[in-house]
């Protein structure tokens, strides 16, 4: 465990330009060889206590990546997904395409079937995520249609 920073202020927005230097989540999964879309389901609230206030705009980005590896654009830097702070509640953001003639979310390549990890890296201090899927590209239609769309946390 770590510990507790007392000298930290979450109404600090707190940002984070490199993954190494962020909270991560991990989440292990068995996957089939084939290609894949990452959507996260999350929220980016305000945060109010008494005079101070971090908004949402703040609160609502994080990299993303699969088996340690984070995904970056055609320059080198790492791509966040974002646009929770656009709509109110949890709602799905996938992981965008990094190429400026691209349309629709990044794919995510798995060579070798087996156990793999999903990895997300906090990029502003108050996002909150509630559920992470990986869409076959088979299925993928489907899914983007639902990019921006409410999801129901735990979901």
């Amino acid at each position: 465990p770590v510990l507790l920073d007392t000298g930290v202020d979450s109404f600090a927005e707190s940002v984070v330009s490199e993954p190494a230097d962020a909270p991560r989540l991990r989440i292990v999964a068995e996957l089939p060889v084939g290609d894949y879309a990452l959507f996260v389901c999350g929220c980016a609230p305000t945060y109010r206590d008494g005079a101070r206030t971090s908004v949402s705009a703040t609160n609502q980005a994080l990299f993303a990546g699969i088996d340690g590896v984070v995904h970056l654009g055609e320059d080198g830097v790492p791509v966040p997904v974002s646009g929770f702070a656009d709509h109110p509640g949890f709602t799905w953001q996938a992981l965008p395409a990094t190429s400026a003639d691209s349309e629709g979310p990044a794919l995510i390549a798995v060579s070798v079937e087996g156990v793999h990890s999903v990895d997300l890296w906090m990029a502003d201090d108050g996002v909150l995520i509630s559920g992470v899927k990986l869409v076959p590209v088979a299925a993928l239609a489907d899914a983007a249609a639902g990019d921006g769309q409410v999801c129901t946390p735990g979901q």
